[in-house]
């Protein structure tokens, strides 16, 4: 199985870098994301890796081997695009069987390779189906079958997922996982989906600007983020900015506009230090009328959106900021518009950063 090795990874459109001295470690076997906003680098990360852009600068490394000036095809990758990249006048069948066509492999060697590659992609049954006939699952599992015939050990997704509807991508991620870790593949995965990059990846980059902001697991990121970016691109998060009052070897005590004090479990920030906490919109609870007391905060509905499974509740604070509260829809069933409600802010899971030199650019997700 390859690992990838990315090493000072540099490329330019004009005056535009895409990619920026990118350092990174593929693990073999590993199913890898590469998560960020539109435009952050992600996928011109992922066509370096590919073959199919050239860095201006740095190396590509694919099981120990320098790959910067291979040609795609001699780099044992499959590529499974977005847009399926289907040929629309071949069966299933035709369509797998096409690479290993192109490789000039023998009709007994290439058959056996398309018929597990059909096996594993869960479409032996369709084999002879033309892909007008096939819904987007079926299509991308036919991208991935063909990928799959061609004996490539790493797999590489561009938004796979992107073209289907939200019942259908629910489904096929873990169909996709399962295909990658039944044949022992090493995947790396591009999407701005935060919540399919969690579902589906061993480990996750964030990237930003061309550059990685923090490398982990889903846990990792959601719950231990290294940097406000991080933190408000993963998950739904509130921030509230203030000053250290009192700390201690359990934590510190955050006064915030208003006079309100918050503590929280963050034991490495001293008295006087200027700090931003985030809060996770479903760690908060809200409770209705005022009340009083240490990380108590009230505040004026403006207003509830019911999302299914989930209320959000939209607060404007007494303090002049307004946060949002994510509560499962049966909990809480009076709140309305206008109510006036006390927010309660968590102790354990309360995130808290150094003030950054602009705050307005740290939490911008772009």
């Amino acid at each position: 199985m390859p690992d990838i090795n990315v090493r000072d990874v540099t490329k330019r459109y004009g005056r535009i870098t895409a990619i920026d001295q990118l350092n990174l470690n593929i693990r073999d076997g590993e199913y890898f994301t590469l998560l960020g906003p539109s435009g952050c680098g992600k996928t011109t990360l992922l066509r370096s890796i590919a073959g199919l852009v050239v860095p201006d600068e740095g190396e590509v490394y694919i099981g120990g081997r320098p790959v910067t000036e291979l040609p795609p095809e001699d780099r044992g990758i499959g590529f499974v695009f977005q847009h399926f990249e289907i040929f629309p006048f071949m069966t299933v069948l035709e369509n797998v069987a096409y690479g290993p066509q192109m490789r000039g492999w023998d009709i007994d060697y290439t058959e056996k390779r398309v018929y597990e590659a059909l096996e594993v992609a869960n479409l032996l049954e369709r084999a002879d189906t033309y892909p007008r006939d096939l819904g987007a699952p079926g299509l991308q599992r036919c991208g991935i079958a063909r990928a799959l015939a061609t004996g490539a050990r790493l797999l590489l997704f561009d938004e796979p997922m992107g073209s289907m509807d939200p019942k259908d991508k629910r489904q096929f991620r873990y169909e996709l996982r399962k295909i990658v870790k039944d044949q022992g593949l090493t995947a790396v995965h591009v999407t701005h989906d935060q919540e399919e990059a969690m579902v589906i990846s061993d480990r996750i980059a964030v990237m930003r600007r061309g550059r990685i902001m923090q490398v982990g697991t889903p846990l990792e990121l959601y719950y231990e983020p290294n940097n406000i970016f991080v933190a408000n691109f993963v998950g739904e998060i509130d921030f509230l900015d203030g000053f250290v009052v009192d700390n201690s070897a359990e934590g510190c005590v955050i006064e915030v506009r208003g006079g309100f004090l918050i503590s929280t479990a963050d034991s490495t920030k001293k008295r006087g230090d200027r700090v931003v906490i985030g809060i996770r919109r479903e760690n908060l609870r809200v409770q209705l009328g005022r009340k009083e007391g240490e990380g108590r905060i009230p505040g004026k509905v403006k207003r509830s959106v019911f999302v299914g499974p989930y209320v959000r509740h939209y607060i404007d604070l007494e303090n002049e900021y307004s946060i949002a509260v994510k509560e499962p829809s049966g909990r809480v069933k009076t709140i309305s518009s206008g109510q006036e409600v006390t927010v309660s802010l968590p102790l354990r899971d309360t995130l808290v950063f150094d003030y950054p030199e602009n705050l307005e650019d740290e939490m911008a997700l772009e």
